[in-house]
């Protein structure tokens, strides 16, 4: 019963986080999301571009957030991962934006209408 509740949950907070979590404007991988404990963990990578529009590579990132803060994007956190990334996120201000793009994912997942529609789907695929 416990294992069973526990998948639920899992799938509840990724159906969330998937109707929440940005696409598109350099986010153009498919989000990659981990579950250990109250940490919620999203891996993608940004897609960067050179002054001249052309593209440049990746920088991959994660996000991390706690699941007793949600609504408050204070308590979200980007990482970059690796010196590459690092250099992109520099020379593209990716902090900022991403800090900016994820936390209104924070925000918004502090909204109960969110919440609601994961649990619909996940009783409608669970049966």
């Amino acid at each position: 019963m416990y294992e069973k509740m526990n998948e639920v949950l899992e799938l509840v907070v990724r159906k969330a986080f998937m109707s929440c979590l940005p696409h598109g404007s350099g986010i153009d991988v498919n989000w990659i999301i981990e579950i250990r404990g109250s940490k919620v963990h999203c891996y993608n990578s940004y897609h960067c571009m050179t002054e001249d529009g052309f593209y440049d590579g990746w920088a991959d990132f994660s996000f991390v957030v706690d699941v007793f803060s949600f609504g408050d994007p204070d308590d979200s956190k980007v990482v970059f991962h690796g010196s590459v990334a690092h250099y992109k996120a520099t020379r593209n201000n990716l902090r900022d934006y991403l800090d900016g793009e994820l936390g209104l994912v924070v925000e918004e997942m502090g909204r109960i209408k969110i919440w609601e529609n994961a649990v619909k789907e996940v009783k409608e695929d669970v049966g």
